[in-house]
């Protein structure tokens, strides 16, 4: 009959007579048994049929993961995009109505006990602890916050970066990457392991089984008691393998990573006392910075160095410093390889030749290289290709940070990277468009004395803005981009105030950059001017005026899963 009726509905003229009942029932299975939606209205229309004055409603939460209409050809010369939601914090997506024993239906929050989705709330719980302390969540040098305190400013959301998830939370990348870089300190020490041994739970185990059978639940309803159990196997078997011995006598573990000298406190110096213990302790010359808990121990209480009185050690690692940071990065080379050093001046003496800076102590042992394969690779490149192709290349150099002295790379290339820079100027000025806008608008402004930043998406385009620079560069935005990214730029930095201070933001060639980079900046500027303002953390990009500009018409279609 319901088949029937969906017939008739249709078949109002002669053309839709053929309609063939069989296909129409089997259509119907199908959708029935497999689409999520058609699921959804069965479940509605059950509902009505047994309490017609229940006051129910569909709500369907839209998840997509792209668009289906993003790769049609464009039907107009002009577009305008309005994306709700993209610059607020957003809710939960869980729209959540459980049904009581005596046929009540009420609406609950996913945290509810009685939703039991026991991961997802625990997880839920823990992302929103982040996100509610974002302004409490604060990454930055020792230095840095050890001079904000002796200056009076004890708000720790005035200094460091803005950081999404810390590296406490369990499964982050930040966490993640701790613990990597604890065990190859490990295997730095103790060489590479023979075992690699991994350890998943059971949902059969005796003791889950029998506390979810007397409850009438199944095991992932109760994630607390999966992970007691867990943990409780879990130390049983590595008590069991350091204790018994069963692979033979344990040569290196990382239960006492939390006291080696990779993580001083403010209070503490470790890293100072250990200048004063290299003057104390003559066994002490000969350990580097990474050695020097292997025989001695930090003791907490008076803060100072002594010599380990039993065979106990401890594997110690220097926390990881990428080489874009500069002066900490060379200086933490020196650190695994100078011994005994009572000072600063001592780490950059090198053939008892002192050093200005760390990096020249660094290319003075032959840590760095004189980059001169670069110059060449650069001069050969120009022999064939473009001026643009260049400066590409250059810019790729100077990303990955191959180069020890990219000024010297610089000096020695720089008039085959600008060749053409000029005449592409000239052929902008002849034929005028935004470009002259860009000029004209930041001209007007800075006449009467406010700030304008003009970026651009790409170098080519920003060479052409008076004073600009690309996105990446001026607003120090990842070149791996998520959309838990931030913009790595701190609180009471020039840039930071350079940014408080700005009247006016152009950013050209908009449409090229992915939508992260623009939530990058947004959140970052409502952290810093949210400080000074509490009322513009609401506001997007901080209240600050920003024109994005570009041409649609400019980029070039994508083909799903073309060549």
């Amino acid at each position: 009959m319901r088949c029937q009726n969906r017939i008739n509905v249709i078949n109002h003229s002669e053309s839709n007579s053929q309609i063939h009942a069989q296909i129409v029932n089997d259509l119907k299975e199908m959708l029935d048994q497999h689409n999520v939606l058609t699921k959804s209205f069965r479940m509605v229309r059950d509902r009505f049929q047994i309490d017609q004055s229940a006051d129910v409603k569909l709500r369907l939460i839209g998840k997509r993961g792209s668009y289906g209409r993003r790769y049609n050809l464009p039907t107009v010369s002009e577009v305008a995009a309005l994306v709700v939601g993209d610059f607020e914090p957003t809710s939960s997506d869980r729209d959540i109505i459980i049904e009581s024993h005596y046929g009540q239906l009420k609406r609950i929050s996913e945290l509810n006990a009685a939703y039991l989705d026991g991961y997802t709330m625990i997880e839920s719980s823990r992302l929103l602890f982040y996100r509610l302390h974002q302004t409490h969540l604060r990454a930055d040098f020792y230095k840095g916050l050890q001079e904000a305190v002796l200056q009076g400013d004890t708000q720790p959301s005035s200094k460091g970066q803005r950081v999404i998830l810390s590296s406490s939370f369990t499964g982050g990348t930040r966490y993640m990457l701790q613990n990597y870089q604890d065990a190859m300190s490990i295997c730095k020490w103790a060489g590479y392991p023979d075992l690699f041994i991994t350890f998943t739970y059971n949902p059969k185990w005796p003791e889950i089984t029998r506390f979810v059978n007397s409850r009438g639940l199944a095991p992932e309803d109760r994630p607390d008691i999966i992970t007691r159990v867990f943990k409780v196997k879990l130390d049983h078997l590595i008590k069991d393998l350091r204790d018994n011995k069963v692979f033979g006598q344990i040569k290196a573990d990382d239960d006492p990573i939390d006291v080696v000298i990779n993580k001083p406190t403010i209070k503490e110096f470790k890293f100072l006392s250990w200048f004063e213990a290299n003057k104390e302790f003559p066994e002490a010359i000969d350990l580097t910075y990474a050695e020097f808990s292997l025989k001695f121990v930090w003791k907490q209480q008076s803060k100072r160095w002594d010599k380990r009185k039993t065979s106990a050690f401890s594997i110690g690692r220097i926390f990881f410093v990428p080489p874009g940071f500069g002066e900490q990065y060379y200086l933490r080379l020196l650190l695994n390889i100078v011994r005994g050093p009572i000072s600063y001046e001592d780490i950059r003496r090198i053939n008892d030749i002192d050093h200005e800076t760390f990096r020249d102590a660094c290319y003075a042992l032959g840590l760095l290289d004189d980059d001169k394969e670069y110059v060449d690779a650069i001069v050969e490149a120009s022999h064939w290709g473009m001026p643009s192709y260049l400066r590409q290349l250059f810019a790729m150099l100077l990303i990955s940070n191959s180069m020890s002295h990219s000024e010297v790379v610089w000096q020695s290339t720089w008039h085959l990277l600008y060749e053409d820079i000029l005449h592409e100027q000239r052929r902008v000025l002849d034929n005028p468009g935004k470009t002259y806008i860009w000029k004209t608008l930041s001209a007007a402004i800075r006449s009467k004395g406010d700030v304008v930043l003009t970026v651009a998406s790409s170098g080519i385009a920003s060479l052409l803005l008076p004073g600009g620079r690309t996105a990446h560069s001026r607003f120090v935005i990842p070149l791996n981009i998520t959309e838990d990214s931030t913009c790595n730029l701190k609180q009471g930095t020039p840039l930071a105030h350079l940014l408080i201070k700005t009247k006016l933001i152009i950013w050209d060639e908009a449409p090229m950059m992915h939508k992260h980079c623009f939530e990058a900046l947004d959140k970052t500027l409502r952290d810093i001017i949210g400080y000074k303002d509490a009322t513009k953390s609401e506001l997007p990009f901080g209240g600050k005026t920003i024109v994005l500009g570009g041409d649609f018409r400019q980029i070039l279609l994508v083909i799903p899963k073309g060549s």
